[in-house]
């Protein structure tokens, strides 16, 4: 019972506004294309956030955020009009993690605590409940370095021949679901 979470947010501070969440489970998976079979993607109301609960931005990340492939940048920046509001987006989150493992107890990875730090603030300030508790989480970047010597900073490169029909150009950085993908592949099939 492993998921993978990622958050694209604008700023790096707990009290940021979360633009989007990915999060995948991962079940015995067999090829990249297995590694996303099961996920999620929410989209929040950035605008709710910054005028109602006056959640932070930080120029510096508008202006990272910028500089991002457009189509990644558009599917989490831009606002729709179905972007939810955070007690619809915890729901969901809690509902996508019930419905795969029936028990809220699982392990989320993340890369890093900036995640976990930027939902747990999130949903103290809503009164909401958190889609994973504290010592459910596990930092991929440690794991990741301790299972790979030679690893970079956290990174390792996936090994195509154990990760079938994996392709350096089917990841979307900054896409949440994409790069849980890319942490799971790299955790589970990085070259030695």
């Amino acid at each position: 019972m492993t998921y993978f979470l990622d958050v694209e947010s604008l700023s790096t501070h707990q009290e940021a506004v979360l633009l989007s969440v990915g999060i995948i489970y991962i079940d015995d998976p067999k090829n990249w294309d297995d590694l996303v079979k099961n996920s999620l993607f929410i989209k929040l109301d950035a605008q709710y956030q910054i005028e109602t609960l006056k959640r932070k931005i930080d120029k510096s990340t508008v202006d990272w955020w910028m500089k991002q492939d457009k189509e990644v940048r558009n599917k989490s920046f831009k606002p729709y009009s179905d972007d939810l509001l955070p007690k619809e987006a915890f729901n969901k989150m809690r509902q996508f993690i019930y419905d795969h493992t029936g028990t809220q107890k699982a392990l989320c990875y993340t890369r890093g605590s900036m995640d976990e730090r930027i939902i747990e603030d999130l949903a103290l300030q809503t009164e909401n409940v958190v889609p994973f508790v504290y010592n459910q989480y596990r930092d991929v970047r440690t794991a990741i370095d301790i299972l790979y010597p030679k690893s970079n900073n956290g990174y390792v490169e996936v090994d195509e021949d154990l990760c079938y029909n994996y392709k350096r150009d089917k990841v979307f950085k900054h896409d949440p679901v994409s790069d849980c993908q890319l942490d799971a592949a790299m955790l589970l099939y990085g070259k030695r």
